[in-house]
């Protein structure tokens, strides 16, 4: 995408805006390091996705931001596992994750 000739983002949110290219690096940086802190939180036990959640943002969202917030860290644990460097398990129906060791 950092490629095509854009001039201007409408985006869906916010303000319209014209420095594309800086814009894709900024959340492939913030996405690096989310990336970066769910695997920290896991590093040293298993956790479900809400617990790590809480690591990241904090126990006091209001629900639908709780509901994004979990949403994001999951996204990141697929990922996270997806690239071998965190294992799923399933204990009694619910998902952990934990460092490969």
């Amino acid at each position: 995408m950092r490629d095509l000739p854009v001039r201007m983002v409408c985006p869906a949110h916010g303000q319209p805006f014209v420095n594309f290219q800086e814009r894709i690096d900024e959340i492939i940086d913030h996405h690096r390091e989310r990336k970066g802190l769910t695997f920290a939180s896991v590093r040293k036990n298993p956790k479900t996705a809400y617990e790590v959640s809480i690591d990241l943002f904090g126990p006091n969202l209001p629900e639908f931001d709780q509901f994004l917030a979990i949403n994001e860290t999951y996204v990141h644990l697929v990922e996270l596992v997806h690239e071998g460097l965190i294992e799923e398990e399933i204990r009694e129906n619910l998902s952990f994750y934990g460092a490969i060791r």
